[in-house]
């Protein structure tokens, strides 16, 4: 199995087991009526200079009827970290960082958007 340049294991078509589980526990949300409309690799323009970002996951949360972001996040790269700063000012919705392993995941974080800017 091809590896990718993380040196993740991928599983099922995701980039990560800890992608996968993260999935697994959307799908479930689902199941229990609480997410709709989950949407895999979904591309989000930051900044009126549209930088381009590809986050993992997005589904509408049922009882605030939001969208919500999530992001599988296993290594934090410069520009992982570039994306972060830009989607406070900038990010369509609040972002749910989720790291951890795919046994264990650890809701890190939720990036709020600051709409006073």
């Amino acid at each position: 199995m091809r590896r990718n340049k993380y040196n993740a294991k991928r599983i099922s078509g995701f980039d990560s087991q800890l992608e996968y589980s993260v999935y697994q526990w959307l799908k479930l949300l689902e199941d229990t009526g609480q997410a709709t409309d989950i949407k895999k690799q979904e591309k989000v323009s930051l900044t009126k200079a549209q930088v381009q970002c590809r986050i993992d996951f997005s589904y509408i949360d049922t009882e605030s009827n939001e969208k919500i972001y999530v992001e599988a996040k296993g290594v934090e790269t410069p520009r992982w970290r570039l994306i972060k700063k830009l989607w406070k000012h900038y990010g369509p919705g609040d972002l749910q960082v989720i790291k951890g392993t795919a046994r264990k995941l650890d809701f890190a974080e939720t990036i709020k958007v600051d709409k006073n800017i």
